[in-house]
């Protein structure tokens, strides 16, 4: 859920958090996330991964779902997009002759690598412990492409959430 001022324009003041909601129970959780535009998210192996885009710095975080309070495992610099969303502009406009950047994620089925797009700049960047690795794509991603990251058997440790 997105927080801070209600102007699109101001998206870098925006906060963040990821709240879970146990239908049945009504039970709900949340974990603060860094400000600035956070897209979307990706679940697997009882963690969930947010790329949050802002001016000072894009990252990923990886949270544990699996005990009674949601916590970060961990939060991973991630390199700048060529044409990210512009201060003082809404996040979802082109910025000059690029179509508007954003970022996608993945989770793998054993909650521990995280894939991220960058978005527009034909790459997938693969989060693990410290380390960050990049691979080059044939498409560009515009608007932070989609990811899903597919179990070696059907239906085991697939991300459930309809996104």
């Amino acid at each position: 859920v997105r927080g801070g001022p209600g102007a699109p324009e101001a998206w870098t003041s925006w906060t963040n958090a990821l709240v879970e909601i146990e239908l049945a129970s009504g039970r709900t959780r949340h974990a603060e996330l860094p400000p600035g535009l956070a897209f979307r998210f990706a679940v697997g192996g009882g963690r969930a991964a947010v790329a949050t885009v802002h001016p000072d710095g894009d990252q990923v975080s990886l949270l544990d779902r699996g005990g009674p309070q949601m916590r970060v495992v961990r939060r991973t610099p991630l390199p700048a997009m060529s044409n990210p969303p512009a201060p003082g502009r809404l996040p979802w406009e082109p910025v000059g002759d690029a179509p508007a950047q954003r970022r996608a994620v993945a989770v793998d089925p054993a909650g521990t690598t995280v894939a991220v797009t960058g978005g527009g700049d034909g790459v997938l960047h693969i989060v693990r412990e410290e380390k960050t690795g990049t691979i080059a794509l044939p498409s560009p991603l515009d608007e932070g492409g989609h990811l899903l990251w597919r179990p070696p058997s059907p239906g085991a440790g697939t991300d459930p959430i309809g996104r």
